[in-house]
């Protein structure tokens, strides 16, 4: 029975009370209705009558409800008053409507909507009859839709994509605060707008028939597209987007559902890794040819002075032998003079060794071996150096050592290759518990630090060292002002995995 037929019973239950004298045939008529749920009260409030919706309902028999008030046997607490109030009404000689709750015999609580009327005999009101329905499936489905768009609306509150919902003309119907805030309007003027506003004026024609086409689709067959394009900001600014079409059916037809990313950080991070790619691609060109360059240097050294200095010594020696017989002054003035070629000859292979692996970082440790390095860079260059050590720690990894000297060390032939002016050089080393900091600081005439990392492979290489143990370079200078080189080297930066 719909709400209207079953309004239309119930008004008509005080006059069948009325005119009807035979109780009997009162009670079929008023058991006849299955989910009409009527009740007789008397001047009291007590129970008359009892339907059989209503028994069914609450689990009350006639007679375990018969003589008892309406309020001690089916209301909850907060519901007498109200009722009270409408049963008075009702003896007054007006009816009254309003929703209650009842509590059944099994303790649920199911939520009635209920009418008061009077039953007249002439001028005298003798009953007042209850009639209602049972609306708790209505109401829980209406809380249901509720909690549903509570939850739809702070989702698109919440949502940090853009969500944008525009009808078949291509009017933008609804604009959640991620797409007011991307495109730079407020809610009362984003709303209304055609959403051809938010696409660059070459693009508009091509989105139309687009839009179009997609709107044409049952909701079921279109589920969603994806595309990136330039979107139009409120000021007229362009911004990459990736844009997600869908589409869904409401009464008034189909709605065109976009989900829009900002991508621009996207883009910018693409590039990055693209630009980086290319360096590094352009650095592995350079370290090869730096490779090759290196071990003609090293072959080089090894046969034009190591192989030539011990050929001259050889022959030397030979010389001496043949010769044991010259004065003693003259012997010992050539051996003093092989003593001297083979000093410097130990120096070079030192030099040379150091250059290719700076053995003393592993058996004297960080501090001498830059002090070393320090004093060959003073007597090559000329060039006064301060060597300043605080807090270093005792303990310092092999692989973080390593690393803090050869950035050291190929600052300083930057140095002197470039900085030749320089009136002083000041090294200084300073450690905490996390890590070491290394800043070379010179005098020199600076340079700019962007055109000689894009072209210097000396640069890069730093770079290169102390990003693969997670540490940090920055290089400071300026034309006339010297520079300075600051790098940071965690403890526990990446890997031992040798020089």
């Amino acid at each position: 029975m719909s709400s209207k037929s079953r309004q239309h019973v119930a008004h008509g239950i005080p006059a069948l009370l009325s005119e009807w004298k035979t109780p009997e045939t009162v009670e079929a008529i008023l058991d006849a209705a299955k989910d009409l749920l009527v009740m007789v009260l008397d001047h009291e409030g007590r129970i008359v009558h009892f339907n059989r919706a209503c028994q069914q309902l609450t689990g009350y028999s006639l007679e375990e409800a018969r003589g008892s008030a309406l309020w001690d046997l089916l209301l909850a607490p907060g519901a007498v008053p109200p009722t009270k109030a409408s049963f008075q009404e009702a003896l007054c000689g007006t009816p009254t409507e309003l929703e209650t709750l009842w509590v059944t015999k099994e303790g649920r609580c199911p939520l009635v909507s209920c009418s008061y009327a009077p039953v007249h005999e002439g001028s005298r009101i003798d009953y007042v009859v209850q009639t209602g329905y049972d609306v708790t499936a209505r109401y829980q489905a209406k809380q249901k839709v509720q909690e549903s768009e509570a939850v739809i609306r702070a989702m698109l509150e919440t949502a940090s994509q853009a969500i944008l919902a525009v009808d078949g003309s291509g009017d933008i119907k609804l604009a959640n605060p991620a797409a007011q805030q991307m495109y730079g309007y407020a809610a009362n003027e984003i709303v209304g707008l055609p959403l051809e506003k938010l696409i660059p004026k070459p693009l508009r024609m091509t989105y139309a028939a687009y839009l179009k086409k997609h709107l044409s689709q049952h909701p079921m067959q279109g589920l969603s597209t994806r595309l990136e394009m330039n979107c139009v900001r409120g000021d007229g600014t362009e911004f990459p987007a990736e844009v997600t079409l869908s589409s869904l059916s409401i009464t008034e037809g189909t709605l065109g559902v976009a989900f829009v990313t900002d991508i621009t950080e996207r883009r910018r991070n693409e590039a990055k890794v693209l630009d980086y790619q290319e360096q590094l691609r352009k650095l592995t060109a350079r370290l090869l040819a730096s490779q090759e360059r290196g071990n003609r240097q090293v072959a080089r050294e090894l046969h034009d002075v190591f192989s030539q200095e011990l050929v001259g010594m050889s022959m030397e020696i030979w010389s001496i032998k043949e010769n044991l017989q010259a004065p003693e002054e003259e012997l010992r003035e050539r051996l003093a003079e092989l003593g001297r070629k083979v000093a410097r000859m130990a120096v070079d292979i030192h030099r040379t060794s150091r250059n290719l692996h700076p053995a003393a970082v592993e058996e004297l440790g960080l501090e001498p071996a830059l002090r070393q390095e320090c004093q060959a860079f003073e007597q090559r260059s000329g060039i006064p150096i301060e060597l300043i050590v605080t807090d270093l720690p005792s303990d310092i990894p092999v692989h973080v050592a390593l690393c803090t000297y050869r950035v050291a060390q190929e600052s300083l032939r930057n140095i002197h290759k470039h900085a030749s002016d320089s009136e002083r050089v000041r090294v200084s080393l300073l450690g905490n518990a996390d890590g070491i900091t290394l800043r070379v600081e010179d005098t020199g005439d600076g340079f700019d630090p962007n055109s000689v990392k894009n072209g210097g492979l000396g640069l890069i290489s730093m770079e290169e060292r102390v990003r693969l143990v997670n540490g940090k370079l920055a290089v400071q200078s300026e034309q006339g002002e010297g520079t300075t080189l600051t790098a940071y080297i965690p403890l526990g930066g990446g890997n031992d995995d040798g020089d």
